[in-house]
C-alpha cells in the first residue's frame, strides 16, 4: 500500500511539459460561502502555433491533459478536519486518491478566457464542496442522535445558530491565542470539553446539501436566512481547540440551549449553523 502512496506523490508532481508551459501559473481559493473550490490556471499561448485560435486550442488541450495533476497540486492542503488535510488522509487511506481522481476528471471548466494582452489562456474551474467534494470523505447513511437535556428549564426556541468568532481567541490546552482555521468538518465543544457537534451528529441529507456549517463574511444575516431562519441563537465563541485551531469552544449555558429542546437539537442535526469570523 505504501508503494501506491509513493507513486501518487510522484504522479502529482509530474506534468506533460514543453518549454512554453514552464510559466504556467495556478492558484486556488476555497469559497466557503459559495460552497466550491475555485482553481484558476493561467497558461501561456504558444505563438509558434501559427494563429491565435491554434495557440488557444493547444493551451486548452494542455490544461485538459494535465487537469488531474493541477487539481491535486491545489487541493492536497485543503484542511478536512482539525488533524488532517487531503494529503494526510490519502496517505492514511489511498482509496481516497482514486475517489478524488474520478471526481476531478469530471469537472468541466467554468470559464475560459484569453487575457487582455492575448498572452495567456485563463481557465477557471469550480469544484462543488457539496455534495461532490464532501462525499469523498463522508459516507454515513445515519447520524448519531443527541440526547435532549433532561431538566425543566425554558431554553427558548431558535431556528439556527450564529457563532461570532473574534480575530483571535484563547487556544485551549495552549498558553497562547490563535485564529480560526476553516475546515470541512469542524467540531463544537462546551467549556467542559463536552462534544456538542461533530460530523457524526449531522443528518446525511443536510451534510450533502450544505455541509456542517457555513463560514460567512457578511454581518447581513438576511443573506443566510434560508440556513439559520429568522430567530437564530447568537453567541460569541470562547476559545479554539484542535491541532489546526478549527474547533470552537462555546459556553456551557449556550450549549445547554442547543441541547435543551427537540427543536433546538435540529439546529445541530440539520447543520443550521453560521460562523462569522
Amino acid at each position: 500500500m505504501k508503494k501506491i502512496v509513493v507513486l501518487f506523490l510522484f504522479f502529482s508532481s509530474s506534468f506533460l511539459f514543453s518549454d512554453i508551459y514552464n510559466d504556467v501559473e495556478w492558484n486556488k481559493k476555497v469559497n466557503w460561502e459559495d460552497n466550491n473550490i475555485e482553481i484558476r490556471v493561467k497558461t501561456p499561448l504558444d505563438k509558434s502555433s501559427g494563429t491565435l485560435a491554434a495557440a488557444r486550442i493547444k493551451s486548452e488541450n494542455w490544461v485538459h491533459e494535465n487537469q488531474t495533476n493541477i487539481f491535486f497540486k491545489n487541493i492536497l492542503d485543503v484542511q478536512i478536519n482539525s488533524l488532517e488535510d487531503v494529503s494526510t488522509i490519502i496517505n492514511r487511506d489511498p482509496s481516497i486518491y482514486y475517489k478524488l481522481d474520478e471526481l476531478v476528471e469530471k469537472v468541466e471548466p467554468y470559464q475560459k478566457n484569453l487575457t487582455t494582452n492575448l498572452e495567456y489562456l485563463e481557465s477557471i474551474y469550480l469544484l462543488p464542496l457539496y455534495p461532490d467534494f464532501v462525499s469523498v470523505f463522508y459516507n454515513q447513511s445515519q447520524f448519531v442522535k443527541i440526547p435532549k437535556k433532561l431538566d425543566h428549564i425554558d431554553y427558548g426556541q431558535f431556528t439556527g445558530l450564529i457563532i461570532y468568532v473574534p480575530p483571535t481567541l484563547p487556544l485551549y490546552g495552549k498558553n497562547s491565542d490563535g485564529s480560526l482555521k476553516k475546515v470541512l468538518f469542524p467540531r463544537i465543544f462546551d467549556e467542559d470539553m463536552n462534544l456538542i457537534l461533530d460530523y457524526t451528529k449531522v443528518d446525511p441529507e443536510y451534510m450533502k446539501k450544505w455541509g456542517m456549517v457555513i463560514y460567512g463574511e457578511s454581518f447581513n444575516e438576511e443573506l443566510y436566512q434560508s440556513r439559520i431562519g429568522i430567530t437564530p441563537l447568537r453567541i460569541i465563541a470562547r476559545g479554539l481547540f484542535g491541532k489546526s485551531n478549527s474547533d470552537i469552544i462555546i459556553s456551557k449555558e449556550e450549549a445547554n440551549k442547543l441541547i435543551g429542546t427537540d427543536g433546538n437539537l435540529k439546529i445541530i442535526t440539520q447543520s443550521r449553523i453560521l460562523i462569522l469570523n
